[in-house]
């Protein structure tokens, strides 16, 4: 996970929220789906179904009232209306017939219909005999019709009509029991959704925060050491991602620091030790004059020991003049150390830049992660809105029911199968209504989850911007170390042109040696030539003497600057000024030995260190 980029985790969140999003949203819209077919299809099979049935009961009921009616009733004007009745209420039978045509009996209530139907006609025959007997006024005789052929048939079809009636609602029950389980599993199902999703997305959250921020402060940390000087920190969050690189980065930034370091420490402490050479060079030179001056009488006796000193001063000078030659190319190697330094910082500087936008990006994301969030709170309410409405129609509902049953139980024994049905419709209703209560709970803590995502997305663009403002440190702290890289190239620059200048006088204390070799090798001119010539010769030396003091102490102060950066205890090389005076004060002793040293000094390599030829070491 640390090896993919920043953006690529900030989309792996977003994309695992959308899915859950969607996850949660088509389990709700299947729930949905199921619970409004299953009550479509209680409404048509069932409930149509018992409403048919009862208008049939209801009207057949009707219609024996009014044949037995007829059968007492002599009146021919009333025996016309009531067989207007009679015919009115067989059409409503027949409309009844026709609309339980149309529903999806089950067998066992199809079974229960076709027997119902099987005993109409002759029903019905008999009927129509009875109303016609009883319109010409012969009620005995219908009245015996009605007892010995009507009255089993009545029976055995309200006995059928009555099964069907049971059958259907059974099977309503069922269905509703059905509706109930499927409702409770669909709640289930969503709730569990809802708490991975949650899960899920807030454990992703805390795990791409902490990927994110735990190394920028590591390498905030990292830059704030470097800044104050300690150059032995190194970089361990070495991944593939933009963090990664920006670490790398900054490793081969303090390597390259701590070699330049490293460089300009060795060169100093070879500019210390030369400078000290030159000066017990100088006061050995400076001795040898004043000897020549004060023995002037006696230089044709000792003229052959004074050659071989002035040749050995002589050796030494170009020996001097080699070790400055030598500082001359270690500093230009430590200018160049330097440029790259500055090269890499300015690298540095330019990958914190572009992490910085980055993250810009990654903000920008995530603000786009919060609309689709809010907008997806916005449509939970529309949906709470419409759960509302159909709260409100099932409520209705209850009380049409009411009024029904009400009206049914006005009408006695025949409105109770039209009682059932208003019963069974308010129980309907009472399950619509609360169906919607729950699905109301459920849009209720979609919306609360809304939130808590809202909360945690906003959390995370805080974070994100916690992340801009420490690049932007970052992109300061290389500021600062650029400044100081700068700073350490200008001193440098400064001693390559003292190193210069010291050159060019050691070139001319190297000619002026050779000028004291000529005139001793013509020492037969005479003793006041000797005496001039040693009197500009403690001239020269005092020139050189002073120009070696004041580049030792020049070697000093830089060491006085390289201390304050802290490099790996086992790099660290460098010998205190102490330690090199008292090496020089120790050759100084065993002078007439110098030849090795010199020679050793002579040969060293450019870049070799400068423990293999300092006698601290």
């Amino acid at each position: 996970m640390r090896n993919f980029k920043v953006q690529t985790k900030i989309l792996a969140l977003t994309l695992l929220s959308g899915i859950m999003l969607l996850v949660v949203g088509y389990t709700g819209f299947s729930a949905m789906k199921t619970m409004a077919e299953k009550s479509e299809n209680m409404y048509r099979n069932n409930v149509l179904s018992l409403n048919s049935i009862g208008q049939v009961s209801s009207n057949n009921s009707a219609i024996e009232a009014y044949v037995m009616e007829m059968i007492l009733n002599e009146d021919y004007t009333a025996n016309q209306n009531l067989s207007m009745s009679i015919s009115d209420r067989t059409a409503r039978n027949a409309m009844a017939y026709a609309a339980l045509e149309e529903t999806a009996l089950s067998p066992n209530a199809k079974a229960l219909y076709d027997t119902y139907n099987g005993l109409t006609p002759e029903y019905f025959n008999v009927r129509s005999r009875i109303v016609d007997l009883a319109s010409r006024n012969q009620g005995e005789e219908a009245y015996r019709l009605f007892q010995a052929e009507l009255q089993p048939i009545r029976e055995e079809v309200n006995r059928t009509v009555n099964q069907l009636n049971s059958q259907l609602l059974r099977e309503a029950q069922g269905n509703n029991a059905a509706s109930l389980e499927a409702a409770q599993s669909s709640t289930l199902l969503i709730l569990v959704c809802i708490a991975v999703g949650v899960l899920l997305v807030a454990g992703g959250g805390l795990l791409i925060a902490r990927l994110v921020a735990r190394p920028l402060r590591g390498m905030q940390k990292m830059m704030e050491q470097a800044e104050s000087g300690d150059l032995s920190v190194q970089g361990t969050y070495l991944f593939r991602d933009e963090i990664g690189q920006v670490t790398l980065s900054f490793n081969r930034m303090i390597d390259g620091l701590r070699d330049m370091v490293r460089r300009i420490d060795e060169s100093a402490v070879t500019l210390s030790a030369s400078s000290q050479q030159l000066t017990a060079g100088a006061e050995q030179t400076t001795g040898a004059a004043e000897h020549i001056a004060t023995s002037s009488a006696a230089l044709t006796d000792g003229f052959e020991t004074q050659a071989k000193s002035i040749a050995g001063v002589s050796g030494f000078v170009d020996e001097m003049e080699n070790h400055m030659r030598l500082l001359d190319q270690n500093g230009k190697g430590i200018a160049n150390s330097v440029r790259l330094a500055n090269e890499a910082a300015e690298l540095g500087s330019e990958e914190v830049r572009r992490t910085i936008g980055r993250m810009n990006e990654i903000e920008r994301s995530v603000t786009q992660a919060l609309e689709v969030v809010t907008g997806l709170r916005r449509r939970s309410e529309e949906i709470g809105a419409a759960a509302g409405l159909i709260d409100q129609v099932a409520r209705q509902t209850n009380l049409l029911s009411l009024n029904a049953s009400i009206e049914a139980a006005r009408a006695g024994e025949a409105g109770r199968g039209f009682a059932v049905v208003a019963q069974e419709i308010r129980k309907l209703a009472e399950s619509s209504a609360e169906s919607t209560r729950t699905i109301s709970e459920i849009i209720a803590a979609i919306q609360t989850e809304s939130e808590a995502a809202v909360d945690s997305l906003n959390e995370g663009a805080q974070r994100v911007k916690l992340g801009v403002e420490s690049g932007r440190e970052i992109s300061e702290v290389f500021g600062r170390i650029r400044g100081s890289v700068s700073g350490v190239a200008q001193e440098t620059g400064q001693a390559s042109e003292l190193i210069d200048t010291l050159l060019e006088q050691t070139t001319q204390v190297a000619d002026a040696m050779r000028e004291v070799s000529s005139i001793a090798q013509q020492g037969a001119a005479g003793i006041e030539e000797v005496s001039a010539a040693g009197e500009e010769q403690l001239s020269t030396m005092e020139e050189v003497q002073g120009s070696a003091k004041f580049l030792s102490q020049l070697a000093e102060e830089l060491q006085g600057t390289l201390a304050r950066f802290k490099l790996d205890q086992a790099e660290v090389s460098a010998a205190s000024p102490a330690e090199a005076a008292e090496a020089q004060r120790l050759e100084r002793e065993t002078f007439g030995a110098q030849a090795e040293p010199a020679d050793d000094a002579g040969t060293r390599e450019p870049n070799a260190p400068a423990a293999n030829w300092n006698p601290v070491a």
